[in-house]
């Protein structure tokens, strides 16, 4: 073995018709520059593992004859020709060559490939391809019509494609495919009639895609009506779909939809229609800073609210049992919505300067001593007062669960009775994993209580 810069001895062994190196000899390799294995090269090799592989492209005489996975995420490569790819966030591929002889391609992640432009038409010879992830790959503008050909297509990921305007006609002959995940394609214009071929689809997403315009019948950025034929999708079970009031005039999919994104900064507020939708489970609603009050919605809904500025009430009637509540940066909330937001919501987030005064046990600081009071195994919601040190306002996390918190913020959580015995004094300790932000107050309560 030779090698250039920074060389050392470097010893292998063999296991199984592969290789493990001598971890101690590879810490030192730092600064290797070149790497030369010999004469022979390994026409036997099956997996290539190469994280940050440094070059633009592999060397002219590489055989990859018997090759079958590549791994090589956040790589140079400009080009590359092999059977099995995973090349996420390869900043700087900007084509994918010739597979007409990748008959074995199963998978292929080209994930986070920003200069990718176009996908070879050649993609339609990979016909055992299962699975084709091509999310934040900005620049790709079209896929080639040869798509229909990869017949075995079950997953195909492009949200975030912001540069995709159209989906050719032939996506229809996938009709195998059960995830298709279009969210964030901000420059999608036009979904081809054939999407309705497409029966097997059990997850369908178009959250963020405010330029379709066909074939849903779509006038501007309002969907003015989704087509009877979905009702055909039978193994449906996840549709994220943009809120529109014209939503209306498609009672039919109102047992389809599950996810309804609003991203609308003129709304003040929803269509009370919503509470029709019986397969609702999330409502994400992100800077919609004219929306003042929420109707009455599903039960066993989750809420997403961030950045609602101007959000004041919520319908009292509303069930929030059971349920998350993201109410970030919401200060306008009236007493009543945040009593129902913390007293019923199984997790929550919401603007507040203090612990309620009805949680029993409270403490200043990060830690709470309860008393034991001869119960035992008794469910309890738990609520902490987080604010930042430094008067940093960029969302961080807190576990568990994970939500994002803003500065002076209440974080409401549900704590396994599983997990408490409160037969003997028990000390509480909560933490947040950023150490710029502090708790500043804890209570606890029990849950019959609340």
């Amino acid at each position: 073995m030779a090698l250039g810069s920074g060389s050392i001895d470097c010893e292998y062994s063999e296991i199984e018709g592969g290789l493990y190196k001598n971890d101690k000899a590879f810490e030192k390799m730092s600064n290797l520059q070149f790497l030369r294995i010999g004469d022979t090269h390994p026409r036997t090799l099956r997996l290539l593992d190469w994280d940050g592989f440094p070059m633009t492209c592999l060397p002219c005489n590489f055989n990859p004859e018997f090759l079958v996975e590549i791994y090589m995420p956040s790589s140079n490569l400009e080009k590359l020709n092999l059977k099995r790819m995973y090349l996420r966030d390869s900043k700087n591929l900007k084509e994918v060559p010739d597979l007409s002889t990748a008959t074995n391609l199963w998978k292929l992640d080209l994930s986070g490939c920003s200069s990718l432009v176009e996908l070879s038409s050649s993609i339609g010879n990979a016909t055992n391809l299962n699975e084709l992830f091509l999310s934040r790959c900005s620049s790709l503008v079209e896929l080639p019509s040869s798509i229909g050909t990869a017949t075995k297509l079950k997953r195909l990921n492009l949200s975030d494609c912001s540069s995709l305007v159209e989906l050719p006609f032939s996506i229809g002959n996938a009709t195998n495919l059960k995830e298709l995940d279009l969210g964030g394609c901000t420059s999608l214009v036009e979904l081809p009639s054939s999407i309705g071929n497409l029966h097997k689809l059990s997850s369908f997403t178009l959250k963020g895609c405010s330029k379709i315009e066909n074939p849903f019948r779509l006038n501007g950025t309002a969907i003015q009506k989704l087509p009877s034929w979905i009702m055909l999708w039978s193994h449906l079970y996840h549709l994220a779909m943009p809120y529109s009031e014209s939503l209306m005039t498609s009672p039919h999919a109102f047992d389809l939809i599950t996810e309804l994104h609003v991203c609308d900064q003129r709304i003040r507020e929803l269509a009370p229609w919503i509470k029709e939708m019986s397969r609702l489970r999330k409502l994400v609603m992100s800077g919609c800073t004219k929306l003042v009050s929420l109707p009455q919605l599903p039960d066993a809904l989750r809420y997403y609210a961030e950045n609602c500025e101007a959000l004041e009430r919520l319908d009292s009637s509303s069930s929030l049992q059971h349920v998350g509540g993201n109410f970030g940066n919401c200060c306008k909330l009236n007493q009543e919505a945040r009593e129902l937001i913390i007293r019923t919501c199984r997790f929550a987030v919401l603007p507040g300067e203090q612990i309620p005064m009805y949680f029993l046990w409270q403490a200043t600081g990060s830690s709470l001593l309860m008393k034991g009071n001869g119960m035992d195994h008794i469910p309890l919601m738990g609520c902490v007062l987080v604010v930042n040190k430094v008067g940093d306002r960029r969302k961080k996390e807190m576990v568990p669960p994970r939500f994002p918190v803003l500065n002076e913020h209440l974080y409401t959580f549900e704590i396994d009775e599983k997990e408490v015995s409160c037969g003997d004094p028990s000390v509480f300790e909560f933490e947040v994993r950023d150490k710029r932000w502090e708790v500043r107050e804890c209570g606890l309560n029990l849950v019959a209580q609340l």
